[in-house]
């Protein structure tokens, strides 16, 4: 395949992005949040003259471009043309590098629809191969270099799978493949790494709130909501100080889950969010529906608590948080 500009893009270049040049994300890095997203609406709207993107596409790219503007929609766009495969697309995604930026992207999708079906088998290749890249990357850290004969797998922080998921969640479909891989219920689990699936849910969980990405974290969190562990909970992967919406990701992941053990740690992270403040109902579709109306009234008036912490509790209990809970009053409301 070619593309103007003689890139030529095949097959095997698997989850291919062109894109925008290094002077032009530079551009990017303006004073304004507003002035940023303009600067990647206009690199969106040449890059659809560029490829001769059809008409219907530029405009919803224009009312994304205005409703984002009022707060009325998702901080990332994605949409691709063409009746056969391979077809192209524009990505405008939320991201941080290290600052807030939108980035664009030329996308281009070698399958129809939503592509082949995964099987078990490939589900258990892909973990298998993404657990011996985080392991590569453990090993060449500084930290592990510092201690070679201590054989504990806890010399190997999460930081190295956190960042490999963050680099491979880069387009739509590599998330909408991490999501399929962990629809499956029989993953493979590793002699010193037990709950590896469950780190890469919340792993992938943290990369898609980083690029505000709501229809993928509903998506996976509907089907794998990873429990509470010592130092990781997903009331705050999903939430944070720039992303405060996030928390309805959790009430939406709810109310889409079928799955009872999905749906119980899913109103476990909305009790240890919230009970410092009142709302802790034991049936967990109360909690949930009792959780998404305290956030919708004080969605004005609350910010996240940096220094939340929670801790697993005994067995059976959805554990516990620290006073004040996931969210404090915000400075200045009323």
């Amino acid at each position: 395949m070619h593309l103007p500009g003689d890139v030529e893009i095949t097959e095997q270049a698997a989850e291919v992005m062109v894109e925008i040049d290094d002077d032009q994300i530079a551009d990017l890095y303006l004073n304004s949040e507003n002035e940023r997203l303009d600067a990647a609406y206009q690199h969106g709207v040449a890059l659809l003259k560029k490829y001769q993107a059809p008409p219907s596409v530029v405009e919803e790219l224009d009312q994304w471009h205005r409703d984002l503007e009022n707060n009325e929609c998702s901080s990332n766009f994605f949409k691709l043309w063409g009746d056969a495969p391979p077809r192209l697309g524009l990505e405008i995604r939320y991201s941080v590098r290290p600052e807030t930026v939108w980035i664009c992207s030329l996308v281009v999708d070698f399958h129809s629809g939503d592509g082949p079906k995964l099987t078990q088998a490939d589900a258990t290749k892909y973990l298998n191969n993404l657990r011996i890249d985080w392991e590569n990357r453990a090993k060449s850290s500084e930290r592990v270099q510092e201690a070679p004969d201590n054989p504990s797998r806890g010399t190997y922080t999460y930081q190295e799978l956190m960042v490999l998921l963050m680099e491979q969640c880069r387009t739509t479909q590599a998330r909408r493949r991490i999501v399929d891989v962990l629809s499956f219920d029989q993953l493979p689990t590793f002699a010193d790494q037990v709950g590896f699936a469950d780190e890469v849910a919340y792993d992938a969980a943290y990369a898609f709130a980083r690029t505000r990405d709501c229809k993928s974290l509903v998506a996976l969190l509907s089907i794998r909501c990873p429990p509470i562990a010592w130092d990781e909970n997903i009331e705050s992967a999903v939430v944070n100080h720039e992303f405060t919406d996030g928390f309805l990701v959790l009430c939406d992941a709810f109310d889409a889950s079928s799955d009872a053990r999905v749906r119980g740690e899913l109103a476990n992270a909305m009790r240890r969010a919230l009970c410092h403040v009142g709302v802790d109902e034991s049936d967990d579709q109360k909690m949930a529906s009792a959780s998404r109306a305290w956030f919708m009234q004080h969605r004005q008036q609350i910010q996240t608590y940096h220094g939340y912490e929670a801790s697993p509790g005994i067995a059976g209990s959805p554990g516990r948080s620290q006073p004040p809970g996931l969210f404090v009053r915000r400075e200045g409301s009323k």
